[in-house]
């Protein structure tokens, strides 16, 4: 039997005492009250809270005018009272204002380094709605929790009341009072790590870098100085950005302003089309599969006369050119903007976007969420973001700042991969997602491979500062469908791509040795950037299935690309396009935007005047066109469609042989085309380890056709739709292997002149934490083996063995598949291709040598088939073993046998090689060792994971 004790506490107030029976219900065992016990407490709140809002005279605060005595009033949303020269700021709150909501968007006006970035948006994707409440003499602060809902008035409103709460973030004491108004110090809110990004000011060194008042918001900058403390070596390792972490210094932005008005319509997203989404909970909606609601995030764009053709909107959406933006290229990034008006003018809108250049006589805070900037800044890191900030009630998008590193433009020696490459690619493997490691980071494979002790390093060290109490919050790398990529990479991949035009053109002459891309392409390059990240602001997720849009002939035909686009559209990570040898040179970057874009706009900014349900579900029953197809960021970890992928063009197969053959056709002339006459060497190997970075990542897509299927979001009854999942044929699966045969693991792949590997000099005046690892000679062999590697990786994981064998349930009657049986074939036919078969007379007769480059696979190739029979070794602190090796579930008990069965067959061979072919020295001391490793797996006793 349970009992409970009703207690009555007195709670005294600085006016009038009141006492207020508080019911406490100690339901011993279950902790539960019952229904008059929960409205007694209601009550008591209730009277709470009245009595606090009314504090009386009695409750004797400093005076008014002693505390902003010495202060400057700035009138606007709230009043501010500001002394500049003690650095006080005070708010005062009217009672009118308590519990109105307020959007509170935070950004960094000005960085520090790496870590926080200079121009960053905050929160994107989860803006904050707060509110102010008072309790006796303090103001709480209040993050209104707005995923869930239900409508007013109905029983799921009571039970998503129950269920769901606020938080409060913040208790800031009042410091005054007069008539209807209280006073806060505006230090107790922003003066602390409010922004939660691990930065706590030092309240004695720290400023106000800005105080602004306007009758609709109030824009706020503190500069922040805290002490980083020492925050882990690996945060450490790139930047020095800081001068000295015990002062760092980072200012903070932060905004205060109302939300929209009503009458902004959100619109109901569909999943075939890509957009932002701003998700919510609505329990009203019981007769649903879920209770959520997902809206496209958009602009409130409306036309200003709906009977006209085509009409301006009432308010257009309007994007200023910072004047931090070189004038060289201010007539690109104009161009990239507009570009979105053709979009637009489809659906009747005329001038929708206009772009306006800053002067010195505009003056405004690129922050403040009533203006969205173009800006430039200078971090070295070649990146490039289009973050908006949205009210996520409905999706409506209220401001959006693009960020342009001009490092993209510094294309000879990217630091991508020290500087920002790195650390987003330990937090990819440290969460398992090696897919989307390889999607993004296959290019940098290799010259991550040449400083293995180094990341071994940073990779421990990383793991360990996961659990460093003064680290940071880190923004979660896991991309999700309402948010996307917290990081566009377009602007550092085009660094990278614009770093291989040079190499291009100085090989084929087009440009003097050590010269530089001309501006009329870095200018392109720019504005296809543009037209990225305004796609962003727009509301455009990323689409990785675009390229695939036109062939890679088509794609040298301006006559097609500057009428549709080079791909089917700007949100894929397009690559410079190269006209194959003996072939016209196209345009190197798309002009104008593709199908897909249209489409996305239309879908999300289109008038409707009838239902709008219908007409949009014929607007996205459109997907099944060629050139709407679609995959996006959360693609890029699980889906097995080879088709998803970064920076490739046309066909993906094609463009992967195109690419390996760049290479070869630029080798014999690399060394005498890119480094001029009297400059260093180091020129030339920053060059071939782009050009072996694109081996890699061309290796890796062929990689996806094994294993992959295509697919598709298309839904029942689409025109021309088709099913989910749909078996690559076999045919497209086995030209797939034969590139990787041919181009990754023959004999004759990765042979080098000796005169090229002489003259890959190493950067003398490299200070970063690099230099201390690297290796000073250029390390071919690891390099190497590192492409092959993630081949072997990709084709033994255990997931893609499994997909392997699930094809064939998907298969058509009479329909050939691929097997695994032809997999392991395939692997051991090209790596020991060098040893004698069942023949005996033809074994007696060869001589053999196997070279280095062909030892360090076989070694490998073993490594993995015992580790299939076995069970690998995990080590989850190295770096090498998360990212090559297997640590998913248990591979099929048929991929273990053909595993085994591989083995004895090699070790039939080694063992002939041994007994009877003429070997050198190298390759009978590599046999030796291979036998015995193999003798020791089939005699092992380790248990084996049974299926």
């Amino acid at each position: 039997m349970l009992r409970s004790t009703c207690l009555f506490a007195r709670i005294t107030w600085t006016g009038p005492i009141v006492v207020l029976p508080v019911v406490a219900c100690l339901a011993l065992g279950q902790g539960r009250c019952n229904a008059g016990e929960e409205a007694a407490i209601v009550v008591g709140r209730r009277a709470a809270a009245a009595a606090g809002a009314g504090a009386t005279a009695e409750h004797k605060f400093p005076e008014w005018s002693k505390v902003i005595e010495g202060t400057k009033q700035i009138d606007g949303l709230f009043t501010l009272y500001y002394n500049q020269t003690d650095e006080k700021l005070f708010m005062s709150i009217r009672r009118h204002q308590l519990e109105e909501e307020l959007i509170l968007p935070i950004s960094i006006a000005r960085g520090a380094g790496m870590m926080y970035l200079g121009g960053d948006t905050l929160n994107f994707g989860n803006q904050w709605i707060i509110s102010f409440r008072r309790v006796a003499d303090r103001i709480l602060v209040v993050r209104r929790n707005v995923k869930f809902r239900a409508d007013t008035g109905s029983p799921q409103a009571d039970s998503v009341k129950v269920s769901y709460n606020d938080s409060i973030i913040a208790a800031l004491p009042i410091k005054s009072e007069q008539q209807d108004q209280v006073l806060i110090d505006l230090g107790d809110l922003f003066m602390t790590d409010l922004a939660d990004i691990g930065v706590n000011p030092d309240r004695s060194r720290s400023t106000w870098a800005k105080v602004k008042g306007f009758p609709e918001n109030l824009e706020i900058e503190v500069a922040a100085v805290f002490n980083m403390g020492y925050r882990g070596f690996f945060f450490r390792s790139f930047d020095d950005s800081v001068a000295d972490s015990r002062g760092a210094q980072v200012v903070i932005h932060y905004g205060l302003s109302k939300l929209p008005s009503s009458g902004y319509h959100p619109r109901i997203a569909d999943d075939r089309v890509g957009h932002f989404l701003s998700t919510v909970k609505d329990f009203s909606k019981d007769i649903h599969d879920t209770p959520q609601v997902r809206y496209v995030t958009r602009w409130d764009l409306q036309k200003s006369d709906s009977s006209a053709k085509m009409p301006p909107p009432k308010k257009p959406i309007v994007f200023w050119i910072e004047k931090t933006v070189p004038r060289e290229y201010r007539p690109y990034v104009r161009a990239g903007i507009l570009e979105w008006n053709k979009a637009f003018a489809k659906l009747g809108f005329v001038d929708a976007i206009e772009v306006r250049e800053q002067s010195d006589l505009d003056d405004f805070d690129p922050e403040d969420i009533r203006y969205n900037v173009f800006r430039w800044i200078t971090t070295s890191y070649g990146f490039a973001m289009g973050p908006s900030r949205t009210n996520p009630k409905t999706g409506q998008i209220l401001d959006a700042d693009i960020v342009f590193d001009e490092g993209m433009i510094r294309y000879w020696r990217g630091e991508f991969l020290h500087l920002r490459g790195i650390p987003q690619a330990m937090s990819l493997l440290e969460q398992h997602h090696r897919q989307a490691f390889f999607n993004f980071y296959a290019s940098l494979v290799p010259e991550l491979a040449d400083n293995g002790q180094a990341l071994n390093q940073l990779f421990t060290e990383y793991r360990t500062s996961l659990n460093d109490p003064q680290r940071p919050p880190e923004r979660p790398s896991r991309i999700v469908p309402e948010i996307g990529c917290q990081c566009c990479m377009m602007g550092a991949g085009m660094q990278r791509e614009l770093g291989l035009m040079a190499d291009v053109m100085a090989a084929q002459g087009t440009i003097e040795p050590g010269g530089k891309v001309p501006q009329e392409f870095i200018g392109q390059a720019i504005k296809e950037v543009v037209m990225h990240e305004v796609g962003h602001t727009l509301g455009l997720r990323h689409n990785f299935k675009a390229s695939t849009f036109i062939s890679l002939k088509d794609a040298n035909n301006p006559e097609i690309t500057r009428k549709k686009g080079m791909t089917g559209s700007v949100m894929d990570y397009a690559p410079a396009n190269f006209a194959p040898k003996g072939a016209k040179q196209g345009d190197y970057f798309s002009d104008t935007i593709g199908p897909y874009d249209y489409w996305a706009i239309e879908y999300a900014y289109k008038p409707t005047s009838g239902n709008e349900t219908d007409e949009l579900a014929k607007v996205a029953s459109r997907s099944s066109s060629p050139d709407l197809i679609y995959g996006t960021d959360e693609d890029m970890f699980l889906n097995p469609d080879p088709r998803i992928n970064a920076f490739d063009l046309g066909d993906p197969l094609e463009f992967a042989q195109f690419r390996v053959q760049l290479l070869k056709d630029l080798l014999d002339k690399l060394q005498e085309k890119v480094v001029a006459e009297g400059e260093g060497w180091q020129r030339a190997r920053d060059s071939f380890s782009r050009l072996l970075g694109q081996v890699g990542s061309a290796a890796y897509i062929s990689c996806k056709y094994i294993g992959g299927e295509y697919t598709t979001r298309a839904h029942r009854g689409e025109p021309h739709g088709k099913l989910p999942f749909d078996p690559i044929p076999v045919a497209k699966q086995r030209q797939a292997i034969k590139l990787l045969q041919t181009e990754i693991l023959s004999d004759q792949a990765f042979k080098f002149s000796p005169e090229l590997l002489k003259r890959l000099a190493p950067e003398h005046f490299r200070d970063d934490f690099f230099f201390f690892f690297s290796n000073y000679e250029f390390n071919v062999y690891e390099r190497v083996l590192s492409i092959q590697r993630m081949v072997l990786s990709h084709f033994l994981d255990s997931r893609v063995l499994r997909s392997i064998q699930n094809a064939e349930l998907h298969a058509g009657k009479g329909q050939e598949v691929l097997k695994l049986p032809e997999v392991f074939d395939a692997l051991t036919d090209s790596i020991w291709s060098e040893l004698p078969t069942a023949d005996k007379s033809a074994a007696s007769k060869k001589k053999v040598e196997i070279s280095t480059i062909r030892r360090n696979l076989q070694r490998e190739h073993v490594k993995k088939l015992s580790n299939l029979v076995l069970g690998p070794n995990r080590d989850f602190s190295n770096f090498f073993f998360i990212l090559f090796d297997d640590f998913g579930q248990p591979s099929p008990a048929d991929a273990r046998a053909l595993a085994r069965h591989h083995l004895t067959a090699i070790d039939v061979r080694i063992r002939r090689a041994l007994d009877q072919a003429d070997l050198d020295a190298y390759s009978r001391a590599h046999l030796e060792q291979m036998h015995a490793q193999m003798d020791k797996v089939f005699a092992s006793t380790l248990k084996m994971n049974e299926p």
